[in-house]
């Protein structure tokens, strides 16, 4: 799951208390997420097609 800091978090993020764990948790903002292409695991291919949906298995 990726961790979404909203920007009044942003000093706490950079700059940890080892005992604050409380940013770590699901974010509520709605995410949209579309299956892209395999091609994105390989750090030679570039451009924005990469980021383009693909049909999901």
């Amino acid at each position: 799951m990726p961790v979404i800091i909203e920007p009044r978090d942003r000093d706490r993020w950079l700059h940890p208390d080892p005992a604050d764990a409380g940013l770590l948790v699901p974010s509520t903002a709605g995410l949209e997420v579309d299956p892209v292409s395999r091609a994105v695991n390989d750090p030679s291919n570039e451009g924005p097609g990469l980021v383009e949906p693909v049909a999901g298995d």
